[in-house]
């Protein structure tokens, strides 16, 4: 009957050891992410997006036709673009990496003003860089498909596969 104890409690002791390794290696994976994200050369390229955007049209003009000029402004300029790109390829990658994590959750709360601002800009830019260039026919046909939980294989890769 002891011996059943000791085990029971050296088995939870176990488990326990191994629930505070995956919380280590899940806050360090969130917080050499953050530090990527929050840091000053990631930032200056969103502030340039920022600017760009309040810049592209005059107060007066509502968020959907600033959105539209912005778009417009994307597509016709290659570096901004690229900035873009690259502010929404950490997002993704912060969503792959945090898929199984315990702190999936909180990616809204560590920078909600991010998230929303970027959508707000350039949400119209995204649905028609989706429809032009899916991302399915970059992708690997095992790969996870940004902004899902889902795996996703595309046409093109189920054929080969």
């Amino acid at each position: 009957m002891l011996r059943t104890w000791i085990e029971a409690f050296s088995a939870v002791g176990e488990f326990t050891i191994a629930g505070v390794i995956y919380f280590e290696i899940e806050a360090h994976r969130a917080a050499t992410f953050l530090a990527d994200v929050l840091g000053s050369e990631f930032y200056k390229e969103r502030a340039k997006l920022y600017e760009a955007y309040v810049q592209v049209a005059p107060p007066e003009v509502t968020l959907k036709e600033r959105a539209e000029k912005f778009r417009d402004k994307l597509w016709n300029d290659k570096v901004l673009r690229t900035a873009c790109d690259l502010q929404w390829t950490n997002m993704y990658r912060l969503r792959y990496a945090l898929r199984w994590s315990i702190f999936r959750g909180e990616v809204s709360r560590w920078f909600p003003q991010v998230l929303v601002s970027l959508w707000v800009m350039t949400g119209l830019y995204q649905r028609e860089r989706e429809t032009l260039r899916p991302i399915e026919s970059k992708l690997p046909g095992w790969a996870l498909r940004p902004g899902t939980t889902d795996w996703h294989i595309s046409e093109r890769n189920a054929a080969s596969a």
